[in-house]
C-alpha cells in the first residue's frame, strides 16, 4: 500500500456492496457477479485510492476495469478454444 493511502474500514466498504451487486450483474451477469464484488473490495482494501474522494465512484471505477479484464480474458479464451479444436463432428446430413 502507498504511504499516502488512507486504508478503508470494513464498514465503509459494505455500506457499498448492494450498489457493487446490482452494477456487477448489470455487467457480467448474476453468475459472475459475486465474484467480480469480492475482487472489487480486496482491491480496494489492498490498494486504496490516495485521495478520499468519492468511495463510490471509485469503486465504481475498480470494478468497471475488473469487469473489462474479465471480459477481455473470456474473449481471448473463447478464441483460443475455436483455434485449437479438431474439425470432428457429425456432417448435418448424417443427423
Amino acid at each position: 500500500m502507498p504511504s499516502d493511502a488512507q486504508p478503508f474500514s470494513t464498514n465503509e466498504l459494505l455500506e457499498h456492496a448492494a450498489f457493487l451487486r446490482g452494477l456487477a450483474t448489470a455487467l457480467v451477469g448474476a453468475h459472475e457477479a459475486p465474484d467480480l464484488v469480492q475482487d472489487t473490495l480486496t482491491r480496494a482494501l489492498e490498494h486504496p485510492p490516495r485521495e478520499r474522494r468519492s468511495l463510490r465512484g471509485w469503486l465504481a471505477v475498480v470494478l468497471g476495469n475488473l469487469a473489462r479484464n474479465a471480459n477481455r480474458g473470456a474473449a481471448h479464451r473463447a478464441e483460443r478454444e475455436r483455434a485449437s479444436a479438431r474439425p470432428e463432428g457429425i456432417e448435418p446430413d448424417q443427423l
